[in-house]
């Protein structure tokens, strides 16, 4: 899934939505191109063309604008660089925005380890359980995810 600019038109067989409200956009985009949403439609959708009900229906968290700002901050570089370059590679980014969405839902390590195997076990989060769960516990307790700094450092 992209964002399409301003000024572009959507044919009737392009499948489209709006960010629901409290969601920015940016926020959304990186919660629908999630492992975790990802791994949700291979488990839970009966064909590979996700439909408008299924993403009504998904669980999306309450985020706070805070919240989202980390997803969106990781959303517009990956967006900037592939603009620049189509075949750049982000995945750093793309697996920052996995933790904080794994975070965010409440995740154990356990969970999370289900759904990195079941998607692409060739590139694992390159995290441990110690830090992915003193992370996840800060969140439960304070509501604070990690800084883009703190996983800068992960392992």
């Amino acid at each position: 899934m992209s964002i399409v600019p301003k000024g572009y038109y959507l044919a009737n067989s392009c499948n489209y939505l709006f960010a629901p409200h409290p969601f920015v956009l940016e926020s959304l985009l990186g919660f629908l191109n999630s492992k975790v949403i990802n791994w949700y439609f291979r488990c839970f959708s009966t064909n590979s063309n996700v439909n408008g009900y299924e993403v009504d229906s998904l669980p999306l968290p309450s985020l706070s604008s805070d919240h989202q700002r980390s997803i969106i901050n990781l959303v517009k570089k990956i967006l900037s660089e592939k603009k620049a370059n189509l075949h750049k590679d982000t995945k750093p980014w793309e697996q920052k925005i996995d933790i904080l969405v794994y975070i965010l839902y409440g995740l154990t390590w356990d969970e999370v380890q289900v759904i990195e195997k079941d998607t692409e076990s060739q590139s694992l989060l390159p995290i441990n359980n110690t830090t992915y769960t003193k992370w996840l516990d800060r969140y439960q307790k304070d509501g604070t995810l990690p800084s883009e700094e703190e996983m800068e450092h992960m392992a």
